[in-house]
């Protein structure tokens, strides 16, 4: 299911197909120009934990170094466990997301603001695109990173546009290897014990699920991967760069490698 008026995806798509396997021949990058000087992309990354967020963030941000764009990966994760590096790395710690945990709530809101921050400043030193990972669960969340972009633009000489990246599964089979294939190596249990580890981060899960409320029309453009890319949904996108992604995680294997 894509959706946008006015725009012929069927032969947008051609024509992407085409040029991709022109550059393979020839080992380039596409010669079509990705984005306006002036352009800055953010991409946010939407999804519950074990959902394959960051796997496919870092799929983006190769193919977007290939099409010879300057792109970064902004991980939540990482901020927040150096903030909370005696509370939650190395340690069973799903009462830290929680929603109802004010303190925590804080903390996690303040890592997104720094990420966030961070970006703005990166694209002031010549960044592109940068890819913004973390759940960004709930509508609050996103309300806030809109804001925050919304107002930050107002004081720069860009043109800043946000695209959703919402991974979606329910499987849960696909969802336990997730968790012990990826998240058991994660710094959060690396002296853990690994059945406590599994529980732990199942009731992380269950914290997350509390108010998870997937990206809607309303809130803008979106592109959202289903069961490990089984179905894709695009809406609103209006640029060339936001299609070739959309493409892109079409024809991305998910099942192949841990997500």
């Amino acid at each position: 299911e894509i959706e946008k008026t006015g725009t012929n995806f069927e032969s947008l798509f051609h024509a992407i197909e085409i040029e991709t396997m022109s550059s393979r021949k020839t080992n380039n990058a596409p010669s079509k120009q990705m984005m306006l000087a002036g352009d800055r992309l953010v991409i946010v990354m939407v999804g519950l934990p074990a959902r394959g967020k960051s796997y496919m963030g870092k799929k983006l941000y190769r193919y977007l170094r290939h099409l010879q764009l300057v792109c970064k990966v902004f991980n939540c994760g990482s901020y927040r466990r150096i903030a909370t590096k005696n509370t939650t790395v190395g340690k069973a710690s799903a009462d830290f997301f929680d929603p109802d945990n004010t303190e925590a709530v804080r903390i996690r809101t303040q890592c997104a603001l720094d990420a966030m921050a961070d970006i703005i400043s990166w694209f002031n030193t010549g960044g592109q695109v940068g890819i913004l990972d973390a759940t960004n669960t709930t509508i609050e969340r996103r309300k806030l990173i809109r804001q925050f972009f919304k107002r930050r633009e107002s004081e720069l000489e860009y043109d800043l546009k946000l695209v959703y990246v919402e991974s979606i599964c329910n499987d849960e089979s696909i969802i336990h290897q997730n968790i012990i294939t990826v998240k058991l190596k994660n710094p959060d249990y690396c002296t853990v014990d690994a059945q406590q580890a599994i529980a732990d981060f199942h009731e992380r899960i269950r914290n997350y699920e509390k108010k998870y409320v997937p990206v809607s029309k309303e809130e803008g453009s979106y592109i959202k991967v289903i069961n490990v890319g089984s179905e894709i949904n695009g809406y609103m996108l209006n640029d060339y760069l936001s299609c070739r992604i959309l493409y892109f995680l079409m024809h991305l294997h998910l099942h192949s490698e841990s997500k």
